[in-house]
């Protein structure tokens, strides 16, 4: 652990290595692999920002024709599509246990499954 001003590390790290944060209850960092716990507070910091120190002209040129996605702190221009997304589920939640059928629909599958593999289909 090091005492730095800004973040350096992610998420993938602390899974990595087994580090979990506690922010809600105690606030206090915790290695999943030795009994340390250290405390820690909660700080709200503006995102990093990388600045270009000098660029070649072939470069520039061609990022001044983008200015649109090459340009992070601008708005991008909100697009009037019809495409929705939709996401329809149907059936238990993946998380549900595991249930026998009935003997009906074991019959009325065992019956579809002999009938395709009969036709060549399957």
């Amino acid at each position: 652990m090091a005492d730095v001003s800004q973040p350096i590390l992610g998420a993938d790290f602390l899974e990595r290595f087994g580090i979990l944060i506690d922010v809600k209850k105690i606030r206090r960092i915790i290695d999943g692999s030795f009994p340390s716990k250290s405390r820690c507070t909660i700080v709200c910091e503006p995102p990093l920002r990388l600045t270009l120190l000098s660029c070649d002209d072939k470069y520039r040129n061609l990022l001044s024709k983008f200015q649109k996605i090459a340009a992070p702190g601008l708005k991008r221009p909100s697009g009037n599509s019809p495409v929705t997304q939709c996401i329809l589920t149907k059936g238990p939640p993946v998380a549900s246990k595991a249930r026998r059928l009935s003997p009906g629909k074991i019959r009325s599958h065992q019956k579809g499954v002999f009938v395709s593999d009969c036709s060549g289909y399957m």
